[in-house]
C-alpha cells in the first residue's frame, strides 16, 4: 500500500490485494500451486476467487473485520452475501461486463441459510472454482466446462448471485496464512 498509512487489526497489518490473475497463483499458468495439499487444506472458494490464498477460509464481509465474524448460518441469503462482498470492496457488474471485459471477475452462488460458492474468470477468459479442501476445477457438477457461470449447475447452490469485480484499487484483507513457511512463494 505505497503512499498510504498502513492499517492494523490487533497488531496485524492489513494488506491489499490488487486485481491480478498472473503469477504463481494463476490457475491458467500454475494449477499445481492452488492444488498443492497445503493450499487445498487451508483455503476455500472465496480465497480462490480473490486469488489470495493467504486469506485462508475467507468469509465474505470479514476480510478486515474478523472480530465481528460469527457463524453466518441464517445470515446466508443472496442479498446478505452481496452486501458482504460490497463491504469487502468488490463491485457488482453486469454479466456482459464480466464475460467480455478485462478485469478480475467473480461469480456468486448461494444455498440460502447454509453456504455460498464462488468461481472466478481466469486470465485466459475461462472460469474455474475451488471448494474448501477441493481441487481447482473448470467444470460444474454436470461436468460441463464453465463458460457462462449463470448457466452452470452446482448441486447445493440454488441461487445465482451475479457477478462482481475486484476494483483496480484492490481490496484490503488480513493475511491469515503464510505459505512461505511451506516453501510456496506468493
Amino acid at each position: 500500500m505505497s503512499g498510504s498509512t498502513s492499517k492494523e487489526f490487533n497488531g496485524v497489518v492489513i494488506q491489499k490485494a490488487a486485481p491480478s490473475l498472473g503469477g504463481v497463483f494463476d490457475t491458467a499458468s500454475n494449477s499445481r500451486t492452488w492444488n498443492s495439499p497445503i493450499i487445498l487444506a487451508h483455503t476455500n472458494c472465496y480465497a480462490y476467487a480473490l486469488n489470495v490464498p493467504s486469506t485462508g477460509y475467507a468469509v465474505p464481509g470479514h476480510l478486515t473485520h474478523p472480530d465481528i465474524y460469527t457463524s453466518l448460518g441464517r445470515l446466508i441469503s443472496l442479498q446478505k452475501i452481496q452486501e458482504f462482498l460490497e463491504r469487502d470492496g468488490l463491485v457488482k457488474v453486469s454479466e456482459k461486463n464480466a464475460l467480455n471485459n478485462d478485469g478480475h471477475f467473480i461469480a456468486l452462488w448461494v444455498q440460502p441459510g447454509f453456504d455460498y460458492h464462488f468461481a472466478r474468470r481466469n486470465k485466459i477468459g475461462s472460469w474455474s472454482h475451488k471448494g474448501g479442501g477441493k481441487a481447482v476445477s473448470w467444470r460444474d457438477d454436470f461436468n460441463r466446462q464453465i463458460k457462462i457461470p449463470e448457466l452452470s449447475y452446482f448441486q447445493n447452490y440454488q441461487e445465482f448471485g451475479g457477478y462482481f469485480e475486484l476494483p483496480e484499487s484492490g481490496v484490503e484483507y488480513i493475511p491469515w496464512l503464510n505459505f512461505e513457511n511451506f516453501g510456496i512463494a506468493a
